[in-house]
């Protein structure tokens, strides 16, 4: 067919061809355009790659279908790396995800493990045996990819939902438990050998340029609720306790290591603290965000209205991963092109970076990024809130583990006592039928 097309058109001319004069006109114009938008609007792509055979990470916010999470967990898998998939809930969907995962890949070092970041007492379980062993386990990244964000549109705004520890949930998801689970594996990842590259990346949202910090108040239990603002406020707070976290990890280590020789370069692990902005994406997030949480609203609104503006101007899950991607395998935050970078860094502190569309920035555009004292405030007293919610809710569950061992025995003893009353009446039943047959047999 293509090439009867040509031989018409080198003898005939393009007269032999019916509407070339709209196609070319009209449509290879149109198409030229969609194609240049949907490649301008895509953002760069990762141009790096990196051996991750024996290298182990922890992965969140990875099983979700043909979004960023799952593109991640697919390269990292794709190259080698064992993978620590955490989950919220360990149905079917997440077996049969990490089976296809397997099988794809060809890799077998891929696991689930049950953490559900909105339950602290879940995040500390996992976090405790992870560490608690009597040589510490390898460990080369942590990834924060999860996201939870209510709708922002009319009443449901205003619909505070809360966790089992009686915090609002974007606040728990988004920024106590994350924070959580990386201060508890903190001591694993400072134990880590010295020619290790250890790499912790949090993927954060354009949306925290609009949030506040409460650093009296880091779980905003006495802010009157709005779901935008604490779901801007918990990305930015988390943001700037990454920030906290890994200047103690990088400060604390130099001064443990102060009577190592000179000359000694290896004397603690490469850590490196990369906050990205993937940008927007076509994630399960925005769609909850545009169809206000409805089935309505995202039949109609969502697939039949916006969609194909979506598909054009937003980024999908794959196009969203190259920026995670970028920060795993750049050669740029290695120890040896950091000593080489001359103190040029995104917040002057050696391996904390700021990544948006696999490009490093020089700088953030928030002000409270540059506050160290505003940061350790509220790095400490998230950790005392953490420990009395913490201290609280097992209390609360202790109560009622005691009250559910005790009401099983009540109704036991009340069942005895009915028993023994039971007894006692039949017992009587029959002493005064005996009688009455004795006194019967007497008269006659």
């Amino acid at each position: 067919m293509p090439l009867n097309i040509f031989t018409a058109v080198v003898f005939n001319g393009t007269d032999a061809i019916p509407h070339f004069d709209l196609m070319v006109y009209r449509v290879i114009p149109i198409v030229a355009t969609i194609v240049f938008i949907k490649w301008m609007f895509k953002g760069k792509k990762n141009i790096w790659e990196r051996n991750l055979h024996g290298k182990v990470y922890i992965l969140t916010g990875a099983t979700t279908s043909n979004g960023m999470g799952a593109t991640v967990a697919y390269d990292l898998a794709l190259k080698g790396a064992q993978l620590i998939i955490l989950s919220s809930k360990m149905d079917q969907f997440t077996t049969d995800f990490i089976y296809d995962l397997r099988t794809k890949t060809e890799n077998e070092l891929i696991y689930s493990e049950y953490c559900d970041l909105s339950d602290l007492s879940s995040v500390r379980k996992f976090a405790t045996s992870w560490i608690d062993n009597v040589s510490p386990r390898r460990l080369d990244g942590v990834i924060l990819m999860h996201g939870e964000m209510q709708p922002i549109m009319g009443k449901a705004r205003y619909k505070k939902h809360q966790s089992k520890d009686g915090l609002e949930m974007q606040m728990a998801v988004n920024c106590i438990g994350s924070f959580h689970l990386l201060n508890l594996l903190k001591p694993c990842i400072k134990a880590q050998p010295p020619d290790r590259d250890v790499r912790i990346i949090y993927s954060t949202c354009i949306w925290q340029a609009l949030g506040q910090v409460w650093p009296e108040d880091p779980c905003m239990s006495e802010v009157s609720f709005i779901s935008h603002k604490f779901f801007a406020s918990s990305k930015l707070q988390m943001s700037l306790l990454l920030v906290e976290l890994h200047r103690q990890l990088v400060v604390n280590d130099e001064k443990e290591v102060k009577g190592a020789e000179k000359g000694d370069k290896l004397s603690r692990a490469n850590i490196s603290t990369t906050i990205v902005q993937p940008g927007i994406m076509r994630s399960g997030t925005l769609r909850r965000v545009l169809s206000n949480g409805s089935v309505w609203g995202l039949l109609i609104g969502y697939l039949g209205l916006l969609y194909p503006f979506l598909w054009l101007f937003v980024k999908n899950g794959f196009n969203g991963a190259q920026s995670i991607l970028y920060s795993l395998y750049t050669p740029e935050f290695e120890r040896i092109n950091l000593e080489s970078a001359d103190g040029k860094y995104t917040l002057g502190i050696p391996g904390c970076n700021y990544v948006v569309n696999c490009d490093i920035q020089s700088k953030f555009y928030k002000k409270e990024f540059y506050d160290i004292k505003l940061q350790s405030v509220l790095f400490n007293n998230l950790c005392k809130q953490i420990e009395h919610v913490e201290k609280t809710t097992a209390a609360l569950k202790n109560k009622v583990k005691k009250e559910a061992q005790v009401a099983p025995v009540s109704q036991e003893k009340e069942s005895e006592a009915g028993q023994d009353k039971k007894a006692s009446i039949s017992k009587r039943s029959q002493k005064k039928k005996s009688v009455k047959g004795k006194s019967k047999s007497f008269k006659k």
